[in-house]
């Protein structure tokens, strides 16, 4: 068995999310195991490996600058947990919406599983509800101020 060390681990990530940046999608299929599946914050199920490359393409073509900042990064054995930052200029279409050229901020926190150098299991909750007020797709100038909860 050929088990990768926490610093191999943390670099396969950063190799992820630098490929993810500048869209090589092909660099990134390679990071991931053939069963890989992604566990994304809005989705019911999980995406195949397929599907997550296809989402990121989505996000490539909608954000082309797209730039991470890692802020916090911790392993645990097999898992590699990120807290980052995304920002970006809105580009391209981006799930109906036109391009605004609004500039955007959206935090995310992914834990990678790697086994054998190869991500197999992705789990990313980020701020898509900040991601859509900031690109004007959803109005939150109708939400109550308070609640009753």
């Amino acid at each position: 068995m050929n088990k990768t060390t926490s610093n191999e681990n943390k670099e396969i990530v950063r190799i992820f999310f630098e490929n993810f940046e500048k869209g090589n999608r092909d660099e990134v299929i390679k990071l991931l195991g053939d069963n890989y599946l992604l566990h994304i914050s809005g989705q019911q199920n999980p995406l195949t490996r397929q599907e997550g490359i296809a989402l990121m393409k989505d996000y490539n073509t909608a954000f082309p600058d797209l730039k991470f900042t890692v802020q916090l990064q911790l392993t645990d054995g097999e898992y590699v947990i990120t807290r980052a930052v995304g920002r970006a200029t809105h580009k391209g279409e981006f799930n109906g919406i036109p391009a605004t050229n609004k500039k955007v901020t959206a935090t995310s926190i992914t834990i990678h599983h790697i086994v054998n150098g190869k991500i197999v299991e992705e789990f990313t909750e980020f701020d898509g509800v900040g991601l859509w007020q900031q690109i004007g797709a959803l109005n939150t100038e109708t939400r109550p101020a308070t609640s009753t909860y």
